[in-house]
């Protein structure tokens, strides 16, 4: 694509048009409250289970460049 000036326009243009800040941005809001909520935990309940919020936020941290990929792959 050309701008009316000829210049094809710059890679931050083309990531803006396609909305991956708001993917990145709606990835990280719902990553964040996946982490408080497991995080809560009821009075009474089991020892806390360091290896499963462990498990939680790498799982979440290996997903992010798979969600980063679709977003800028959306038209």
């Amino acid at each position: 694509m050309v701008t009316s000036a000829g210049k094809r326009p710059g890679c931050w243009a083309g990531i803006n048009r396609r909305g991956t800040f708001r993917v990145i941005g709606r990835y990280l809001v719902a990553a964040w409250l996946i982490v408080q909520s497991a995080d809560i935990e009821p009075e009474g309940a089991l020892p806390r289970l360091v290896e499963a919020h462990a498990a939680i936020r790498l799982a979440l941290i290996l997903v992010f460049p798979i969600v980063l990929v679709f977003g800028c792959a959306r038209t």
